[in-house]
């Protein structure tokens, strides 16, 4: 059994990763369909969008009820931010400019100072 803490670790992450599966589903569909909304129903990828915005929501109030702001808010953020960019270059075929690769890195690296700094906020 998680404590708390560790619950709120977890809880943000999914909050986090869902956050970010949101947004490349969100860039799929208007990939696919642009602004032709109508034809967003007929689509799974609205439904996985609805799906993942739901997870996200809970797992992130989740996450605010059995841990610390200072934890759970860069936790969700970071990984929300961090995920879609590099994942974009793979299934999008985007090319992200080469600034952003060590930003990308300095924000994971402050993310992961945060959950070092703040050792009760991990606690058992």
């Amino acid at each position: 059994m998680l404590g708390p803490s560790k619950a709120a670790v977890l809880w943000a992450s999914v909050s986090g990763y869902s956050a970010a599966m949101i947004v490349l589903l969100l860039k799929a569909l208007t990939s696919l369909f642009d602004l032709r909304i109508s034809l967003y129903f007929e689509s799974p990828w609205l439904y996985l969008y609805l799906f993942f915005s739901l997870l996200s929501f809970l797992s992130l109030q989740m996450a605010y009820r059995k841990g610390k702001l200072i934890t759970v808010g860069p936790l969700h953020y970071s990984l929300s931010l961090l995920l879609p960019l590099p994942l974009s270059t793979f299934v999008f075929h985007q090319t992200l400019p080469l600034l952003l690769w060590p930003l990308l890195f300095a924000l994971a690296a402050a993310s992961g100072l945060l959950l070092r700094e703040n050792p009760e906020s991990i606690a058992p």
